[in-house]
């Protein structure tokens, strides 16, 4: 899934990796996410680690899943792709202002 929109490249990679996780699939596997964005499969262990770390996602026995800072919204708990939306454009749009300011490299 690889995107061409300019901005901050780890942001759309995180995105992209988010993206594919949806009602029908909770959970992700390292295969699948080298498989759906054609990361290496450092890169992308790299970047499933970084989102656990940051609450998004859990590792579990069978791979990732949402984790407590992607799926709380407020006192309800959501998930699916509403809520992956509202997150891919909040990425879009720190993406784009960090790339207007300069920071255009990879932080990955």
């Amino acid at each position: 899934m690889p995107s061409n929109i300019g901005g901050v490249r780890s942001f759309q990679r995180a995105f992209d990796v988010l993206s594919l996780l949806t009602e029908e699939r909770r959970t992700l596997t390292i295969r699948a996410v080298v498989d759906e964005t054609g990361l290496a499969k450092t890169t992308a262990l790299r970047l499933l680690q970084t989102l656990e770390h940051m609450g998004l996602l859990w590792a579990t026995p069978k791979g990732f899943t949402a984790g407590p800072a992607f799926t709380l919204s407020g006192p309800t708990v959501r998930f699916g792709a509403d809520r992956v939306r509202e997150f891919a454009a909040d990425l879009r749009e720190a993406a784009e202002r960090m790339s207007r300011r300069g920071f255009d490299h990879p932080l990955t």
